[in-house]
Protein backbone atom coordinates (compact mmCIF):
# COMPACT_ATOMS: atom_id res chain seq x y z
CA UNK A 1 0.00 0.00 0.00
CA UNK A 2 2.92 2.03 0.92
CA UNK A 3 4.10 1.71 -2.91
CA UNK A 4 0.71 2.72 -4.38
CA UNK A 5 0.93 6.39 -2.70
CA UNK A 6 4.54 7.02 -3.18
CA UNK A 7 4.02 8.92 -6.21
CA UNK A 8 1.25 11.38 -4.08
CA UNK A 9 2.86 14.65 -2.87
CA UNK A 10 0.41 14.22 -0.04
CA UNK A 11 -0.37 10.47 1.00
CA UNK A 12 -3.08 11.85 3.56
CA UNK A 13 -5.05 14.09 1.20
CA UNK A 14 -8.14 11.24 0.02
CA UNK A 15 -11.15 10.36 0.92
CA UNK A 16 -12.15 6.53 1.52
CA UNK A 17 -15.22 5.17 0.20
CA UNK A 18 -16.64 1.52 0.01
CA UNK A 19 -15.89 1.26 -3.27
CA UNK A 20 -12.10 2.93 -3.57
CA UNK A 21 -9.91 6.34 -2.17
CA UNK A 22 -10.61 9.39 -3.88
CA UNK A 23 -7.34 11.19 -3.86
CA UNK A 24 -6.28 14.71 -4.85
CA UNK A 25 -2.35 14.13 -5.28
CA UNK A 26 -2.54 11.40 -7.67
CA UNK A 27 -2.73 11.16 -11.49
CA UNK A 28 -6.80 10.07 -11.09
CA UNK A 29 -9.27 11.43 -9.34
CA UNK A 30 -10.72 7.73 -8.18
CA UNK A 31 -8.44 4.51 -7.67
CA UNK A 32 -10.75 1.13 -7.06
CA UNK A 33 -9.72 -0.97 -4.13
CA UNK A 34 -8.56 -3.84 -6.97
CA UNK A 35 -6.71 -1.27 -8.09
CA UNK A 36 -4.86 -0.31 -5.59
CA UNK A 37 -4.76 -3.89 -3.56
CA UNK A 38 -3.15 -4.99 -7.48
CA UNK A 39 0.25 -2.97 -6.15
CA UNK A 40 0.43 -5.43 -3.71
CA UNK A 41 1.84 -8.01 -5.63
CA UNK A 42 0.60 -11.48 -6.22
CA UNK A 43 -0.97 -11.61 -2.75
CA UNK A 44 -3.10 -8.92 -3.63
CA UNK A 45 -4.21 -10.07 -6.30
CA UNK A 46 -4.99 -12.89 -4.99
CA UNK A 47 -7.53 -11.44 -1.99
CA UNK A 48 -8.98 -8.83 -4.33
CA UNK A 49 -10.09 -11.40 -7.18
CA UNK A 50 -11.46 -13.77 -4.02
CA UNK A 51 -13.13 -10.60 -2.83
CA UNK A 52 -14.80 -9.65 -5.98
CA UNK A 53 -16.22 -13.39 -6.55
CA UNK A 54 -17.83 -13.44 -3.40
CA UNK A 55 -18.99 -9.81 -3.44
CA UNK A 56 -20.43 -10.81 -7.21
CA UNK A 57 -21.50 -14.70 -5.75
CA UNK A 58 -23.41 -13.13 -2.87
CA UNK A 59 -24.70 -10.17 -5.55
CA UNK A 60 -26.07 -12.34 -8.18
CA UNK A 61 -27.68 -15.38 -6.12
CA UNK A 62 -30.73 -16.26 -7.28
CA UNK A 63 -30.76 -14.55 -10.10
CA UNK A 64 -30.74 -16.85 -13.70
CA UNK A 65 -30.78 -15.26 -17.47
CA UNK A 66 -32.88 -17.53 -20.47
CA UNK A 67 -31.39 -14.85 -23.40
CA UNK A 68 -33.99 -12.23 -23.20
CA UNK A 69 -35.42 -12.05 -20.09
CA UNK A 70 -33.55 -12.35 -15.79
CA UNK A 71 -35.02 -14.28 -13.48
CA UNK A 72 -35.21 -13.34 -9.58
CA UNK A 73 -35.78 -15.66 -6.79
CA UNK A 74 -38.34 -13.59 -4.18
CA UNK A 75 -40.73 -14.76 -1.25
CA UNK A 76 -43.82 -14.16 -3.83
CA UNK A 77 -41.92 -16.65 -6.46
CA UNK A 78 -39.88 -16.25 -9.50
CA UNK A 79 -40.48 -12.65 -11.40
CA UNK A 80 -39.04 -12.25 -14.31
CA UNK A 81 -37.10 -8.64 -14.25
CA UNK A 82 -35.64 -6.37 -17.32
CA UNK A 83 -31.89 -5.71 -17.15
CA UNK A 84 -32.68 -2.00 -16.06
CA UNK A 85 -34.52 -3.45 -12.99
CA UNK A 86 -31.59 -5.79 -12.20
CA UNK A 87 -29.43 -2.80 -12.12
CA UNK A 88 -30.95 -1.14 -9.65
CA UNK A 89 -31.44 -4.46 -7.52
CA UNK A 90 -27.55 -4.99 -8.30
CA UNK A 91 -26.54 -1.76 -6.56
CA UNK A 92 -29.23 -2.05 -4.16
CA UNK A 93 -27.06 -5.17 -3.22
CA UNK A 94 -23.66 -3.12 -2.96
CA UNK A 95 -22.52 -3.66 -7.05
CA UNK A 96 -20.89 -0.18 -8.09
CA UNK A 97 -22.16 0.82 -11.26
CA UNK A 98 -20.69 4.44 -11.38
CA UNK A 99 -16.43 3.79 -11.29
CA UNK A 100 -15.16 1.48 -13.62
CA UNK A 101 -11.77 -0.87 -13.38
CA UNK A 102 -10.46 -2.69 -16.21
CA UNK A 103 -13.25 -0.97 -18.29
CA UNK A 104 -16.09 -2.50 -16.45
CA UNK A 105 -17.99 -1.65 -13.42
CA UNK A 106 -18.96 -3.79 -10.98
CA UNK A 107 -22.74 -3.59 -11.53
CA UNK A 108 -21.56 -4.62 -15.40
CA UNK A 109 -19.36 -7.91 -14.17
CA UNK A 110 -21.98 -9.04 -12.04
CA UNK A 111 -24.48 -8.91 -15.44
CA UNK A 112 -21.63 -10.70 -17.15
CA UNK A 113 -21.32 -13.25 -14.41
CA UNK A 114 -25.02 -13.74 -14.58
CA UNK A 115 -25.34 -14.42 -18.17
CA UNK A 116 -22.15 -16.86 -18.76
CA UNK A 117 -22.84 -19.10 -15.12
CA UNK A 118 -26.08 -18.56 -14.80
CA UNK A 119 -27.88 -18.82 -18.17
CA UNK A 120 -30.70 -21.62 -18.96
CA UNK A 121 -32.10 -22.97 -21.26
CA UNK A 122 -35.85 -21.77 -20.20
CA UNK A 123 -38.71 -21.95 -17.10
CA UNK A 124 -41.28 -24.23 -16.24
CA UNK A 125 -42.65 -25.61 -12.48
CA UNK A 126 -41.18 -28.95 -11.67
CA UNK A 127 -43.57 -29.53 -8.43
CA UNK A 128 -42.21 -30.31 -5.18
CA UNK A 129 -38.21 -30.40 -6.71
CA UNK A 130 -36.03 -28.65 -3.98
CA UNK A 131 -33.37 -27.61 -7.14
CA UNK A 132 -34.09 -24.18 -8.77
CA UNK A 133 -32.16 -25.39 -11.43
CA UNK A 134 -33.22 -28.86 -13.07
CA UNK A 135 -31.33 -30.51 -16.15
CA UNK A 136 -33.78 -32.09 -18.77
CA UNK A 137 -32.28 -33.38 -21.66
CA UNK A 138 -29.32 -31.43 -21.17
CA UNK A 139 -30.69 -28.51 -20.70
CA UNK A 140 -30.95 -26.47 -17.78
CA UNK A 141 -34.14 -25.39 -17.01
CA UNK A 142 -35.16 -22.92 -13.95
CA UNK A 143 -38.04 -24.62 -11.76
CA UNK A 144 -40.85 -21.45 -10.75
CA UNK A 145 -43.15 -23.85 -8.99
CA UNK A 146 -43.56 -22.37 -5.66
CA UNK A 147 -46.24 -25.52 -4.90
CA UNK A 148 -45.54 -26.73 -1.12
CA UNK A 149 -46.73 -29.14 0.82
CA UNK A 150 -48.56 -28.77 4.02
CA UNK A 151 -45.62 -29.71 6.93
CA UNK A 152 -45.79 -32.50 8.43
CA UNK A 153 -46.28 -32.97 12.55
CA UNK A 154 -43.02 -32.94 14.25
CA UNK A 155 -44.03 -36.25 16.35
CA UNK A 156 -46.31 -38.77 15.60
CA UNK A 157 -49.90 -38.41 16.00
CA UNK A 158 -52.97 -40.73 16.88
CA UNK A 159 -55.84 -40.22 14.17
CA UNK A 160 -57.80 -37.14 15.48
CA UNK A 161 -55.42 -35.63 17.47
CA UNK A 162 -54.69 -32.05 17.26
CA UNK A 163 -57.24 -32.35 14.34
CA UNK A 164 -60.63 -33.96 15.22
CA UNK A 165 -63.49 -32.09 13.15
CA UNK A 166 -61.14 -33.20 10.19
CA UNK A 167 -61.09 -36.72 11.33
CA UNK A 168 -64.92 -36.76 12.22
CA UNK A 169 -65.58 -35.87 9.10
CA UNK A 170 -63.12 -38.23 7.27
CA UNK A 171 -64.98 -40.70 9.50
CA UNK A 172 -68.68 -39.92 8.46
CA UNK A 173 -69.14 -38.58 4.97
CA UNK A 174 -68.21 -42.02 3.46
CA UNK A 175 -72.50 -44.37 2.76
CA UNK A 176 -73.69 -46.23 5.27
CA UNK A 177 -72.26 -49.37 3.49
CA UNK A 178 -68.71 -47.59 2.49
CA UNK A 179 -67.44 -50.70 0.23
CA UNK A 180 -65.63 -49.90 -3.48
CA UNK A 181 -64.00 -53.02 -5.51
CA UNK A 182 -60.12 -52.41 -5.14
CA UNK A 183 -58.73 -54.85 -8.03
CA UNK A 184 -56.87 -57.76 -6.82
CA UNK A 185 -57.31 -56.76 -3.39
CA UNK A 186 -61.43 -57.33 -3.25
CA UNK A 187 -64.02 -54.89 -1.62
CA UNK A 188 -62.75 -52.00 1.24
CA UNK A 189 -64.47 -49.94 3.15
CA UNK A 190 -64.00 -46.30 1.30
CA UNK A 191 -62.08 -44.42 4.48
CA UNK A 192 -59.77 -46.86 3.64
CA UNK A 193 -58.97 -46.76 0.27
CA UNK A 194 -59.36 -42.94 0.60
CA UNK A 195 -56.58 -42.75 3.06
CA UNK A 196 -54.17 -45.23 1.05
CA UNK A 197 -54.88 -43.06 -1.79
CA UNK A 198 -53.79 -40.38 -0.31
CA UNK A 199 -51.23 -41.15 1.70
CA UNK A 200 -49.39 -42.26 -1.85
CA UNK A 201 -50.64 -38.74 -3.33
CA UNK A 202 -49.04 -36.39 -0.31
CA UNK A 203 -45.78 -38.62 0.59
CA UNK A 204 -44.86 -38.81 -2.83
CA UNK A 205 -45.24 -35.08 -3.42
CA UNK A 206 -43.39 -34.81 0.12
CA UNK A 207 -40.68 -36.46 -0.95
CA UNK A 208 -40.45 -34.28 -3.85
CA UNK A 209 -41.22 -37.44 -6.33
CA UNK A 210 -44.70 -37.14 -7.24
CA UNK A 211 -46.62 -40.17 -8.54
CA UNK A 212 -48.57 -39.89 -11.69
CA UNK A 213 -51.79 -41.15 -12.84
CA UNK A 214 -53.57 -41.11 -9.75
CA UNK A 215 -57.19 -40.27 -10.31
CA UNK A 216 -60.28 -39.87 -7.38
CA UNK A 217 -63.57 -39.93 -7.91
CA UNK A 218 -65.81 -38.71 -5.30
CA UNK A 219 -69.77 -39.47 -6.26
CA UNK A 220 -72.82 -38.63 -3.92
CA UNK A 221 -75.09 -36.13 -3.94
CA UNK A 222 -74.85 -32.29 -3.70
CA UNK A 223 -73.88 -30.50 -0.11
CA UNK A 224 -72.23 -34.00 1.19
CA UNK A 225 -68.93 -32.93 0.98
CA UNK A 226 -67.06 -33.36 -2.00
CA UNK A 227 -66.11 -30.36 -3.17
CA UNK A 228 -64.65 -29.26 0.44
CA UNK A 229 -62.66 -33.07 0.54
CA UNK A 230 -61.32 -32.08 -2.47
CA UNK A 231 -60.71 -28.31 -2.57
CA UNK A 232 -59.85 -27.41 1.24
CA UNK A 233 -58.65 -30.53 2.23
CA UNK A 234 -56.69 -32.65 -0.52
CA UNK A 235 -55.62 -29.49 -2.84
CA UNK A 236 -54.73 -27.33 -0.06
CA UNK A 237 -52.00 -30.55 1.58
CA UNK A 238 -50.28 -30.11 -1.62
CA UNK A 239 -49.96 -26.41 -1.97
CA UNK A 240 -53.05 -25.72 -3.98
CA UNK A 241 -55.09 -27.07 -6.67
CA UNK A 242 -57.08 -25.76 -9.43
CA UNK A 243 -60.46 -26.08 -11.89
CA UNK A 244 -59.43 -28.39 -14.94
CA UNK A 245 -62.65 -29.12 -16.12
CA UNK A 246 -62.62 -26.54 -19.02
CA UNK A 247 -59.42 -28.51 -20.75
CA UNK A 248 -60.68 -31.80 -19.54
CA UNK A 249 -63.78 -31.43 -21.29
CA UNK A 250 -61.89 -30.30 -24.50
CA UNK A 251 -63.20 -26.47 -23.96
CA UNK A 252 -60.02 -25.01 -23.71
CA UNK A 253 -56.06 -26.17 -24.75
CA UNK A 254 -54.97 -23.21 -22.34
CA UNK A 255 -52.66 -25.36 -19.95
CA UNK A 256 -50.59 -23.13 -18.65
CA UNK A 257 -52.19 -22.68 -15.21
CA UNK A 258 -52.63 -26.39 -14.44
CA UNK A 259 -48.69 -27.06 -14.52
CA UNK A 260 -48.37 -24.88 -11.41
CA UNK A 261 -50.50 -27.60 -9.25
CA UNK A 262 -50.94 -31.14 -8.21
CA UNK A 263 -54.67 -31.16 -8.08
CA UNK A 264 -57.03 -31.02 -11.03
CA UNK A 265 -60.29 -31.11 -9.76
CA UNK A 266 -64.02 -31.43 -11.77
CA UNK A 267 -66.81 -30.80 -9.68
CA UNK A 268 -70.36 -31.33 -10.11
CA UNK A 269 -72.27 -28.64 -12.40
CA UNK A 270 -69.74 -28.79 -15.49
CA UNK A 271 -69.81 -32.66 -14.92
CA UNK A 272 -73.65 -32.90 -15.36
CA UNK A 273 -74.00 -30.86 -18.11
CA UNK A 274 -71.59 -32.59 -20.35
CA UNK A 275 -73.12 -35.76 -19.77
CA UNK A 276 -76.87 -34.67 -20.51
CA UNK A 277 -75.21 -33.09 -23.94
CA UNK A 278 -73.72 -36.50 -24.67
CA UNK A 279 -76.88 -38.22 -24.06
CA UNK A 280 -78.71 -35.53 -26.04
CA UNK A 281 -76.40 -36.51 -29.04
CA UNK A 282 -76.49 -40.24 -29.16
Amino acid sequence: MHAFFANGTNPSACIVLETGLITFSLPKNFYSWREIFATAGAAGVAFIRKFEADKIGGATEGVYFDGKRYWLKSDDGWPDITKEDLVMRLRHRGQDADHKSDNTSEVERALIHIQEHRRISGVTPFLFKSEDVVRMNGERILNISTAKVAEVAETPQKWGENFPWLAEFIDTCWDESPVVCVEGGGPQPAKDVFLAWMHRFYTTAMQGALDKGQALFLAGNTGVGKTLLSTHVIANSVGGGTDATSYLMGDTTFNKNLFKVACWEVHDARAKEDIKGVRGND
